[in-house]
């Protein structure tokens, strides 16, 4: 987890460093750190933290459900059996059902907060984040008929939104919607850039985007 921590901080400085060499007035510059770059970094963490938390309950899900069974073939002990015999089958019972309860506890858990789809969910918005702010500063794709980034800002700025408003759409539809029998979900967001402004924040995917005319002319 240190490993990713100390990536995101140099990602972070890296991205810093080249938006402070931007020919760009530093009202813009302020913008693109405060609201592409610390979007992008919170994107990241929230991956990684999702990701954590999925495969982590994944593995306890699927090595519990291996044991399981093993366990109380082990319990099945016959009934003219010795006590040493009958007293270890209980414990062994007793494992397996304290074993099955953490199973199934882990199960509902990732059933409740769908880490796996939170997880994929960042990942893909953070890496549709990049790419365009890669894009802008290298002034190709849908930037390379600008002269100057100062050219090319109001339709990144334009673009970005764009993203934001897509993203909402499609974390309320595919993400936070409720599955059939299931109740109203209440996932832990503290930290989330929708709560820390008072408002829907996060980054959509690529089919949203729709391209936005030139508004230097």
């Amino acid at each position: 987890m240190s490993g990713e921590v100390s990536y995101s901080q140099q990602q972070k400085a890296e991205l810093t460093a080249v938006i402070d060499a931007l020919q760009l007035p530093e009202l813009n510059k302020q913008f693109l750190k405060s609201r592409w770059l610390d979007q992008l970094a919170w994107m990241e963490a929230a991956a990684v933290r999702a990701s954590h938390w999925h495969h982590s309950l994944r593995m306890v899900i699927i090595v519990g459900g291996i044991f399981i069974p093993a366990l109380l073939s082990l319990s099945l002990s016959p009934a003219n059996g010795t006590n040493v015999q009958l007293i270890s089958s209980s414990y062994v019972s007793w494992i397996a059902f304290g074993l099955g309860l953490t199973v199934a506890i882990c199960a509902a858990t990732q059933e409740f907060f769908k880490f796996g789809d939170r997880w994929r969910h960042y990942r893909r918005i953070g890496e549709t984040l990049k790419s365009e702010g890669w894009q802008y500063f290298q002034r190709s794709g849908p930037y390379r008929r600008f002269q100057t980034h100062l050219e090319g800002y109001p339709t990144f700025a334009a673009r970005v939104e764009a993203l934001f408003q897509g993203e909402v759409q499609i974390y309320l539809t595919e993400v936070a919607a409720e599955r059939p029998g299931q109740e109203s979900e209440t996932p832990s967001s503290a930290g989330h850039p929708a709560e820390r402004n008072g408002g829907p924040t996060r980054i959509g995917t690529p089919t949203m985007v729709t391209e936005v005319p030139r508004t230097d002319r």
